[in-house]
């Protein structure tokens, strides 16, 4: 993440996290807590036998959110 926070330098920011059952929820009732003007989330890539199992996050947030949202791409290490 780290190099997420020197590309947006110029660009006011925060990095917040939170937990719930539902992440997706957590996370858009966060945003509007915080009154977000966007949402940024990270994708990680899994594997054919873990999509079966795993439900995206950001593809919640992108069909059910209440804001624009930005999608990163995690870098692998």
């Amino acid at each position: 993440m780290a190099m997420y926070g020197e590309l947006f330098a110029d660009i006011p920011h925060r990095f917040v996290s939170t937990t719930g059952e539902d992440v997706a929820a957590a996370l858009d009732l966060l945003a509007e807590k915080e009154q977000a003007d966007m949402m940024a989330v990270m994708h990680r890539h899994v594997g054919f036998i873990d999509s079966l199992f795993h439900v995206s996050t950001a593809k919640k947030l992108a069909l059910h959110g209440h804001m624009p949202l930005l999608v990163l791409q995690a870098l692998e290490h």
